[in-house]
């Protein structure tokens, strides 16, 4: 009888073992596939950032680009406003040296 209850006993702690093990097999397994589903995750939000990024230089280009051309317009402008002082200068001393001659002719 003895040597019976020494059998039950093994094939208890077999089983014990058995399930054990099954249980922890189903455990790694379950934890490989969340990690698994982690790194696609992480792999997705990579992608995304670096569209992101993408997107954001783009737009940073643009906003130099737009501002560049803002400048330049303004440049142009103001070099035209300086053309324009300096023909008016041009005419009015033209148009003084020709009063001032024709007074002096007249006298």
């Amino acid at each position: 009888m003895a040597h019976e209850v020494c059998e039950i006993i093994l094939t208890q702690r077999e089983g014990e073992g058995k399930e054990e093990i099954r249980v922890k097999t189903k455990v790694k397994v379950y934890e490989n596939k969340k990690e698994a589903e982690v790194a696609q995750a992480n792999a997705e939000l990579a992608m995304k950032k670096a569209g992101w990024a993408k997107e954001a230089q783009v737009e940073s280009t643009k906003a130099v680009e737009l501002r560049e051309a803002e400048l330049q317009e303004k440049v142009e402008r103001m070099n035209a406003q300086t053309t324009t002082k300096k023909l008016k200068a041009e005419l009015l001393s033209k148009a003084s040296v020709e009063a001032e001659t024709k007074a002096r002719e007249a006298e």
